[in-house]
């Protein structure tokens, strides 16, 4: 009877042992499916639970003398440990993602949007509705930048650049936007329905914006533009 019982007691613990194991294993692909799936939340939401399964698992080795309890603390130790691998890896995937899409869509100089950018906007707002949305471009060409940047260098036509940009900056409010898609060409999106006279008005303040002197050496040098308007639908082919 002795070497049965003892047969019967050993096999309870293999399958005590395996069960174990299977319900580890779930845990660890539940705490990995979490941080994948949410990200930060997921990470978290694992670390509570593992935590608490941790817990648990001392307390039933240490205070009710369950053996079979202690296998469980080594698989939520490695369940946490590649949780945090992946949470990492994600982390840094999703920085690479942000300068990926900074060189992509942003002009290094200004920190606008770029011409790809802005095409992909225009585009967004297009077919963004079954309704056609209504907005206009205002194509903007500053007349004299080549001769400043040629006369003064390009360093200094570099910081002009920069305080007209934020100058209108400070005047463009969201959902407008503007972005620099050349040299010296930025293109405004406005968007909602306008009238021509709201238009022209807003132009004449950009104009104005653009002209304010800018100094150097004692001298003010002003910059002019040139300006092209387009409305969708209205003047869409």
């Amino acid at each position: 009877n002795f070497p049965s019982e003892f047969q019967n007691v050993i096999v309870r613990f293999e399958l005590i042992i395996v069960i174990g194991f299977l319900i580890g294993l779930f845990q660890l692909l539940l705490s990995v499916e979490l941080v994948i799936k949410e990200k930060n939340q997921g990470f978290y939401a694992q670390l509570i639970i593992n935590i608490f399964n941790i817990l648990f698992c001392l307390q039933g080795s240490i205070l009710r003398g369950e053996v079979t309890a202690i296998p469980g603390i080594p698989m939520s130790l490695v369940s946490i440990g590649l949780s945090y691998i992946i949470y990492k890896q994600n982390k840094n995937i999703s920085k690479s993602m942000e300068v990926l899409h900074h060189y992509a869509f942003i002009d290094e100089l200004t920190g606008l949007p770029n011409r790809k950018e802005r095409m992909t906007l225009i585009n967004e707002l297009i077919s963004g509705s079954e309704k056609k949305p209504a907005f206009s471009l205002v194509m903007i060409n500053l007349d004299n930048f080549k001769m400043i940047n040629d006369s003064l260098g390009h360093q200094i036509g570099d910081v002009m650049m920069i305080e007209i940009v934020n100058n209108l900056r400070d005047f463009i409010k969201a959902p407008d936007s503007i972005g620099r898609i050349g040299g010296d060409e930025f293109l405004v999106i406005i968007e909602g329905a306008k009238t021509e006279i709201e238009i022209e008005t807003y132009v004449k303040k950009i104009s104005a914006i653009i002209n304010k002197p800018f100094y150097y050496k004692e001298k003010d040098y002003r910059m002019t533009a040139s300006f092209g308007i387009s409305r969708y639908p209205k003047d869409s082919v």
